[in-house]
């Protein structure tokens, strides 16, 4: 099976798993065991756009990961979804995936 960091030539990083909320609530995330990725998983509690861009900033992100299930009604409207105040805040590209998408 190949995966992403294959098919996109990566040949090794560094990945930090960033989840805004309880750390009794994170969701098991299957990381690839390959020795050329270091993987780091960081917990914060608060505003999700402001820790997103905070942890960007505070571990010099090359690029931005968040996964959207698309506008979530009238405020979304008004202020703009997640993605978009993060894209607003923070100095790298971000990548948007569906919820639910898979990286093979």
């Amino acid at each position: 099976m190949r995966r992403i960091t294959d098919e996109l030539g990566l040949a090794g990083g560094r990945v930090t798993l960033l989840y805004v909320g309880k750390a009794d609530d994170i969701p098991i995330v299957e990381k690839p065991r390959d020795h050329r990725w270091t993987w780091t998983t960081i917990v914060k509690e608060g505003d999700v756009v402001e820790a997103i861009v905070q942890s960007a900033a505070e571990t010099g992100a090359g690029l931005v990961v968040m996964t959207t299930n698309g506008r979530n009604g009238f405020l979304d409207a008004l202020r703009g979804s997640h993605s978009e105040r993060v894209l607003s805040k923070i100095p790298c590209p971000l990548l948007n995936l569906p919820v639910g998408s898979f990286l093979g």
